[in-house]
C-alpha cells in the first residue's frame, strides 16, 4: 500500500526521507510552485482524517534575487492570533484535510491557500519539533500528528539553486570555515536551502552562503 502527497516541483527528497524515517510507502505528485512572489507571510496546517488539526507557527517570507528567505514572523499577539483563527475558520469551510498553507499578505488579509508541501514549509525540517512533511506523511497514513513548536526563535532559512555546472562541494571549504553553524541540506545536488541560527547576522550569512554556493562570488 502507498498513498499520494502532493509537492511543489523537486521537494521529493523532503517528503521521501520522512517516510523513509517511518518505513511507510508514499507517491509523490508534483504541482506548480504557487508561493507568491512578494513578501508575505504564512501558516502550515495538516489535519488527518480523524480530524486531527496541527498548525505550524506563523512564518515571513521575502525573496533575495529570486530566492525565499524564511524567518519567524514578530507579531502582536492580537495580530497573529487573528491570522490563526482565519487557518481554523478556513480549513473548516473548505472542508481540507492533509496538507495546506494559507498565505497572507503583510496586513493581514489572505492571498492563497496552497495544497501539498511547499518550499515555505522548509523551515520545518531543521526548526519544528515534527517536521511538516512527515505530519504530512502521518496524515496521509491516518497516524497521529506530531507537535508543530518551532525549537528556536532566531532563525534564518534561504534557498538556492546553483548552475548545473558548478561543483557543489568546494564551496563546503569555505562556508564551514566561515561560519561552523551553518546547516546546508540538498534537494538535489545543485538545488536546497541554507538554515542558520543563533547569529547576530543572520540576513548578512544566509546570504552569503547563498551567493557562495550559486557562484556569485568566490572569495
Amino acid at each position: 500500500m502507498s498513498v499520494a502527497i502532493k509537492t511543489e516541483p523537486g521537494l521529493f527528497p523532503i517528503v521521501n526521507a520522512a517516510a523513509l524515517r517511518l518505513a511507510l510507502e508514499i507517491k509523490v505528485i508534483e504541482g506548480e510552485n504557487q508561493s507568491p512572489r512578494a513578501e508575505h507571510l504564512s501558516i502550515a496546517a495538516v489535519r488527518s482524517s480523524k480530524n486531527q488539526l496541527v498548525t505550524y507557527p506563523i512564518v515571513a517570507h521575502e525573496y533575495y534575487r529570486d530566492r525565499l528567505l524564511t524567518f519567524p514572523a514578530q507579531l502582536d499577539l492580537k495580530f497573529a492570533s487573528r491570522l490563526q483563527e482565519v487557518v481554523n475558520e478556513e480549513v473548516m469551510r473548505l472542508e481540507l484535510f492533509g496538507e495546506s498553507v494559507f498565505c497572507f499578505d503583510l496586513n493581514g488579509a489572505l492571498i492563497r491557500t496552497q495544497r501539498g508541501v511547499s518550499s515555505q514549509t522548509l523551515w520545518s525540517e531543521i526548526f519544528a519539533v515534527t517536521t511538516f512533511s512527515e505530519n504530512v506523511v502521518r496524515a496521509a497514513w491516518e497516524l497521529p500528528l506530531g507537535t508543530s513548536e518551532m525549537i528556536e526563535n532566531e532563525w534564518l532559512v534561504g534557498n538556492f539553486e546553483a548552475p548545473a555546472s558548478l561543483d557543489m562541494t568546494h564551496p563546503y571549504l569555505h562556508l564551514f570555515a566561515h561560519q561552523p553553524k551553518y546547516r546546508i541540506q540538498k534537494l538535489t545536488s545543485h538545488r536546497g536551502f541554507v538554515a542558520l541560527s543563533k547569529s547576530s547576522n543572520l540576513r548578512e550569512e544566509v546570504i552569503h552562503a547563498i551567493d557562495y554556493l550559486e557562484g556569485v562570488i568566490n572569495e
